[in-house]
């Protein structure tokens, strides 16, 4: 089987090169999981995964994925290193991913459980990306103090946010598509005020359709 590749805006395929404007999602992902099918939530979604891949582009790093769920940012991230890692705390949605990730010859080292007690050596990695996973955990200052463990310092590691603005706009979304998830402990804000800007630099702040933020992508340096 050939390596999966990324379709970029053109329809052209590019080995090796992740696109990171309009990208299209596998048809195992929507298969997995309607909502990256839905033409405007889709879109939404992927314009989170364009906005963190344009702020890293981690060529030749160690990349850890916090909550990778069906696996659908991990195609792209393979594109640029062979060191791809995830974490999950959700089983069957990890052993979905690692179906679908077989199916797409993507090679990742998948395994469950928690941030708080991940079996990575400290300063492992040089990127770690949590997208839409920080408003779900209760406990924000111990679950950044762990991903501060395994960032790298010397060059400083990089950490990918991306989290809802939980506006009037966001909600009113959700309640179109009668998508029913646990309550989020925090917004995009407290998180950035809580925790990213307290134990982070914060380097560069991405809006996700500025007028009307419904999510914001963080771009933060562990300086030690």
């Amino acid at each position: 089987m050939k390596p999966a590749r990324i379709r970029g805006k053109c329809g052209t395929c590019f080995p090796g090169k992740a696109t990171v404007r309009n990208m299209e999602l596998a048809e195992e992902f929507k298969e997995a999981d309607p909502i990256y099918g839905m033409p405007i939530v889709g879109h939404v979604y992927r314009k989170n995964l364009e906005s963190a891949i344009s702020l890293t582009k981690p060529h030749k790093q160690t990349v850890l994925e916090i909550g990778f769920g069906y696996g659908v940012l991990l195609p792209y991230l393979t594109q640029y290193t062979h060191d791809v890692f995830g974490i999950d705390l959700n089983a069957a949605k990890a052993s979905k991913a690692r179906a679908i990730l077989n199916r797409l010859n993507v090679k990742a080292d998948l395994i469950g459980g928690d941030i708080n007690s991940a079996p990575f050596k400290e300063r492992s990695f040089d990127v770690i990306y949590a997208l839409n996973v920080l408003e779900h955990i209760q406990d924000l200052t111990a679950a950044i103090n762990s991903i501060k463990a395994l960032l790298r310092t010397n060059p400083p590691g990089r950490l990918v946010v991306a989290a809802p603005t939980e506006n009037w706009l966001y909600h009113l979304g959700r309640r179109a598509i009668r998508f029913r998830t646990p309550s989020h402990y925090w917004k995009a804000a407290d998180i950035e005020n809580t925790v990213l800007r307290r134990y982070l630099k914060v380097e560069r702040v991405v809006s996700i359709y500025p007028v009307f933020t419904l999510f914001k992508v963080y771009l933060c340096l562990n300086t030690g």
